[in-house]
């Protein structure tokens, strides 16, 4: 992956489905966080539907489980963190009733 002059392209290897499940599980509890959620963040764990390759930039379709065995979907992305290093971005999917 080539980045603009200036920008430094994302930095870590390509990850399997298992790999990207165990590091989005630990993203919104994690002192690195963006949005700190741990003391609402219960999920139990995360399954991905597929790997993740950061040179493709593509969101990869995952499913976080809580203890009680609620589903809520997440889409999770390569991108960078404010102080510049790669990382992920996972987002929870909401659906508003209408």
């Amino acid at each position: 992956m080539t980045a603009p002059a200036g920008e430094r392209p994302l930095a870590f290897e390509p990850l399997t489905a298992e790999e990207l499940a165990a590091q989005s599980l630990a993203v919104p509890t994690s002192e690195e966080a963006v949005v700190p959620v741990a003391d609402a963040a219960s999920w139990a764990s995360v399954t991905c539907s597929r790997g993740m390759d950061p040179a493709r930039f593509r969101p990869v379709e995952c499913e976080a489980r809580d203890e009680a065995g609620d589903l809520e979907d997440l889409l999770v992305a390569p991108g960078i963190l404010s102080d510049g290093r790669p990382g992920l971005l996972v987002g929870i999917r909401t659906l508003e009733a209408g």
